[in-house]
């Protein structure tokens, strides 16, 4: 604005909720006007692990923005934002929903689910009754798991940019440029399993960059309207996967006992990969595009 302003937003929650956000507009001169924010979201978890002392489902968000506008004539804008944010978060609140018990047939010699067997036999029982979250007679809470992941969880830095430039070349035509560009890094450990077993874990990292530039021609004359213009985008995206899928069976003592111990459980119930599938991506994506745009007023109305 053209006046000198703070504004102070305050809340408060169940979960220890405290979001706060102050924004200032500073203008500098007649032609050079500012606004600078910045904000912090906060939020004890809900889900609570019952084998280490973390809740999930939490939040602790931060963000800085800067915006400048400046108008040196009638004929002429620029504006550019700047704006970083960080996402800090132990990570989505898994639970686990229902899982087939294992149920031996002694006539088929077949167990409903004998992976979950598996662990059974090695001593870590994985079932309704111990992990299931708010079953009945059930071990875990509506809101609870086992999950011994202590790992990062979810994390996000988002720095981006945009310039937008305005030109009013005359009273029927115009030009426009807007440019962004945003630089990225993001993590995410995720436990699907909610439990203290590894049954599937996964850690997820990536790094990258996108720069978008649009060009548009703006105009009009009498009922005649148009926009046309240019448009181009390039995006890098490095990531790399971790995904764990029942290390405990590349024990060969823990795979034979989980043979040994029968009830369904068979070679192929305890085959896991021998080693952390590891995944390493680059993606590089880039595109144009031509586009028109022409109205026609037939009438005033």
């Amino acid at each position: 604005t053209e006046e000198f302003g703070p504004r102070i937003d305050i809340s408060g929650g169940s979960f220890s909720r405290r979001d706060s956000s102050l924004s200032v507009d500073l203008p500098l001169s007649d032609t050079l006007k500012t606004k600078f924010t910045a904000a912090s979201l906060y939020r004890d978890g809900f889900v609570d692990s019952l084998s280490v002392n973390r809740s999930w489902g939490d939040i602790n968000d931060t963000m800085v923005r800067a915006d400048v506008l400046w108008e040196p004539s009638e004929t002429f804008s620029a504006r550019f934002v700047a704006e970083r944010s960080d996402v800090d978060r132990w990570g989505p609140p898994r639970v686990l929903l229902e899982m087939g018990d294992p149920v031996y047939d002694p006539v088929t010699g077949i167990n409903s689910n004998p992976r979950a067997q598996a662990y059974a036999n090695i001593g870590r029982p994985f079932t309704n009754l111990t992990h299931t979250a708010g079953y009945p007679g059930g071990q875990v809470g509506e809101y609870q798991n086992r999950s011994t992941w202590e790992g990062r969880g979810l994390r996000v830095d988002l720095d981006r940019y945009t310039l937008d430039l305005n030109w009013s070349l005359n009273d029927a035509l115009s030009f426009r440029s807007i440019t962004g560009y945003r630089e990225h890094y993001r993590t995410a450990q995720t436990d699907f399993d909610a439990a203290d077993i590894s049954f599937i874990e996964r850690d997820f990292r990536s790094k990258g960059n996108q720069l978008t530039q649009e060009l548009q021609l703006i105009g009009s004359y009498d009922r005649l309207s148009w926009v046309g213009g240019l448009f181009f985008f390039d995006d890098t995206d490095n990531s790399r996967t971790w995904t764990w899928v029942a290390p405990e069976f590349r024990d060969p003592a823990l795979r034979a006992q989980a043979l040994a111990g029968g009830l369904g459980v068979t070679p192929a119930s305890v085959a896991v990969p021998p080693n952390t599938l590891d995944a390493l991506n680059r993606v590089e994506t880039d595109g144009w595009a031509l586009f028109g745009d022409v109205s026609y007023d037939l009438t005033d109305k």
